[in-house]
């Protein structure tokens, strides 16, 4: 055995080897999440009603470093830039009455501020549609006319 100030050949402590394969080290689990697209744009009347939802983007996660075969889960938790329980199109120019929508991922509803599950998490790219729908048609329809925005903001932690 060698004591830590050791040397595996000779004093000059620059020749010989290591011990161990430092390539063969376990790389740390990360989880990478984005959006396809960074801006997106539809129409009010394709997500009105409750049956109509308006694919507005892909989200991925790229699970790297992770064990074949094996499953992980994230915690996704979706909120948008207003302050109201509900998720809300502003209007972008001046002043107005905003119109609540449904948020889905992966055809699931989401609720404001709570934490959803990603599960079944493979190894590489996993990806799932993000839906808009759920506006009420008369509601909306009364509204000043003009552009409406949000910003879906998603805090993502370790899953249980």
């Amino acid at each position: 055995m060698l004591d830590p100030s050791g040397y595996t050949t000779g004093d000059d402590g620059e020749a010989g080897y290591w011990f161990g394969d430092e390539n063969a080290a376990p790389k740390p689990l990360n989880f990478l999440f984005s959006f396809l697209e960074n801006t997106v744009s539809f129409t009010l009347s394709e997500a009105y009603g409750n049956n109509n939802k308006v694919t507005i983007n892909t989200a991925q996660m790229q699970v790297q470093n992770g064990v074949s075969g094996t499953t992980y889960t994230q915690k996704l938790t979706f909120t948008d830039s207003t302050n109201a329980a509900a998720f809300q199109l502003s209007p972008t120019s001046g002043s107005g009455t905003p119109i609540d929508f449904k948020l889905y991922f992966g055809g699931v509803e989401m609720t404001k501020g709570s934490p959803h599950n990603w599960t079944g998490l493979v190894p590489g790219m996993n990806t799932k549609i993000l839906q808009v729908g759920g506006i009420n048609a008369t509601l909306a329809e009364q509204r000043v006319s003009g552009a409406y925005s949000d910003t879906i903001t998603v805090n993502i932690t370790a899953g249980p």
